[in-house]
């Protein structure tokens, strides 16, 4: 159950990690893509459509331009000018409103369904007829055309009934003369066009229902909408903006141009198609055939994930096995691959640790049993004792004290060296008797030659250092320091610092140069088996310090030459 957890938990773990590495990365590009083609396919709209509302505002600007173009030739036309000047015939045909001006002019070769009416009005008709110029300048529209200056400029209004909206433009027809000064108004002119019929006669018929258009002119009055919130849609745009925007806001296309008619400005507002239906099948059937490859991708992975589990498990047993010290073959992976090669260098591993194992138990056996058969043949220290003490009391009874103060002294020597401590520490008390019994059986050969003075603080002779420490200090003194002097004086002081015990050793012997100061400080760091060769030597109590203390504690020496030398030992305090 534990091996199938194992495979499991394995998996998941391959398996985020392929979703992280392999499966996010993907959708991310994916989705990148797909903004990045929306984008491109926008742009393509746009551009489609920019093209569909410039040749629309051409198509109108060309109509309008037609227009006037046929009202500039009806008040330069012959037939208008004669008309005007014959009094009976303009009362002849002044009831009619001048009906046939379209036959005076081709105005049915641009007709589209727009043209409302075309009005002549004649300064000889009598002030009540209803086409005089004196009726026309009580109308609202000549007006209006004469107080905005908008003569000969297209002017939006209404039918007469008020229920359709009209854009039109009145000229005045003056009297022929040299003089430009001497002409005066003889007829107005009054064209009026359906501004729904105009508009809609070139409207796109591949934009439909997505588009709004609004019209207006210079002074901000509606001329044409295609549909009731078509000015909610454009009252962020003012007149500056008119002349010329192309932008994409919430997925619609803003279009903006000014007509060539001046005072007019087109709007148009386009909703931005998604992808065609076509388009949408074809991105399905990719994104399938993705997802169909991604999937056949995922279960590859994961049988080749389910594999790479199983070999694991193997690696993990033949670990758990090892860690019970169970050396038996176990299961083996086959092939040449990572894992296989992982597996044999383990199984040899595990044969090398077996036969180590073994060795090492062969090992303690025979050292169990040389120490049984060494036990045996162990000398009694207590018989070395009681014979010491023996020959001291042979030697007191024969009247030889000194041999029998040197046994003495030998005997508490002996017994020093050969009892053991736990942790190879003694109290300095201890050591300083030992010290005492070399110095003296030294005195006894050398005839008190040497003098030994102790300025030991009492609380430093119960602390506790490494064990024959001191005793070689002093030996080096007495073997180096009065070579060539019949007499000389070691003084040993010992105090206590915050953290170590300090014992200094001091002589009056003849001293050292600095260079030999210096020689023997690299002795004691690097020299100190070569010194071993003589005994236990200074380089051997400092690397004993250091190695029980660390490499702030040991051994310092200063000396002068004449005067004698100092060493200093440093002890760490041992917690109590």
């Amino acid at each position: 159950m534990k091996k199938e957890e194992r495979k499991q938990s394995l998996v998941h773990q391959l398996t985020k990690l392929f979703v992280v590495i392999v499966l996010l990365p993907i959708l991310l590009f994916s989705t990148i893509i797909y903004y990045l083609m929306h984008e491109s396919y926008q742009e393509e709209q746009c551009a489609s459509f920019e093209t569909i509302l410039t040749q629309y505002a051409d198509s109108v600007n060309a109509q309008l331009g037609q227009y006037r173009s046929v009202l500039e030739s009806l008040r330069n036309h012959q037939n208008v000018v004669e008309l005007l000047q014959l009094d009976n015939a303009i009362k002849a045909t002044a009831d009619t409103g001048f009906s046939g001006l379209g036959s005076l002019y081709s105005l049915e070769d641009v007709y589209s369904g727009s043209l409302y009416q075309c009005s002549l009005y004649s300064i000889a008709l009598p002030t009540d007829y209803e086409y005089s110029c004196h009726m026309a300048e009580k109308k609202q529209w000549y007006q209006e055309s004469v107080a905005r200056q908008r003569i000969g400029v297209w002017i939006p209004s209404r039918t007469e009934g008020q229920k359709k909206d009209v854009l039109y433009m009145t000229l005045p027809i003056y009297t022929k003369s040299n003089n430009f000064s001497d002409r005066k108004i003889s007829g107005i002119l009054r064209l009026e066009l359906f501004s729904e019929s105009l508009f809609r006669a070139f409207y796109p018929k591949e934009l439909g229902k997505k588009m709004h258009c609004l019209v207006v002119d210079d002074l901000g009055e509606t001329v044409f909408r295609n549909s009731n919130d078509t000015d909610k849609i454009f009252e962020e745009f003012d007149s500056a903006q008119m002349q010329n925007i192309r932008t994409v806001k919430e997925n619609q296309y803003y279009f903006g141009k000014k007509l060539k008619e001046e005072n007019l400005y087109m709007l148009c507002c386009v909703d931005l198609p998604g992808f065609g239906n076509w388009d949408i099948i074809r991105m399905l059937f990719v994104c399938l055939l993705g997802i169909a490859m991604l999937f056949i991708f995922f279960m590859v992975i994961h049988r080749y994930m389910k594999g790479i589990a199983g070999r694991m498990s193997i690696l993990n047993e033949k670990m758990n096995k090892l860690e019970r010290l169970d050396f038996s073959e176990g299961a083996q992976i086959e092939g040449n691959d990572e894992f296989a090669q992982i597996s044999s260098t383990f199984d040899r591993m595990a044969k090398h640790i077996e036969q180590l194992l073994q060795q090492n138990y062969q090992q303690k056996i025979e050292i169990q049993e040389a120490q049984i058969s060494a036990l045996y043949f162990q000398i009694n220290p207590h018989f070395l004792y009681n014979s010491l003490e023996s020959i001291s009391s042979l030697a007191q009874e024969e009247g030889s004290e000194r041999a029998a103060q040197m046994t003495q002294q030998l005997g508490k020597m002996f017994r020093y060296s050969t009892y053991e401590t736990e942790d190879g520490m003694v109290q300095v008390s201890e050591e300083i008797s030992y010290v005492n019994a070399y110095v003296d059986i030294q005195n006894i050969r050398f005839e008190n030659k040497f003098r030994v003075f102790y300025e030991m603080s009492p609380e430093v002779m119960n602390e506790k250092i490494v064990k024959f420490s001191l005793q070689p200090v002093i030996e080096n003194a007495i073997r180096h320091a009065f070579v060539d002097r019949e007499k000389g004086m070691i003084a040993v002081s010992g105090f206590l610092e915050k953290d170590c015990i300090r014992i200094v050793v001091r002589d009056d012997g003849c001293g050292m140069s600095e260079e030999q100061v210096a020689n023997l400080t690299k002795n004691l760091n690097y020299g100190h088996k070569t010194e071993a060769k003589h005994g236990i030597g200074l380089a051997n109590v400092h690397r004993r310090l250091q190695l029980t203390y660390g490499e702030k504690f040991g051994i310092t020496i200063k000396s002068v030459v004449g005067k004698g030398t100092e060493i200093t030992l440093r002890y760490q305090r041992q917690e109590r």
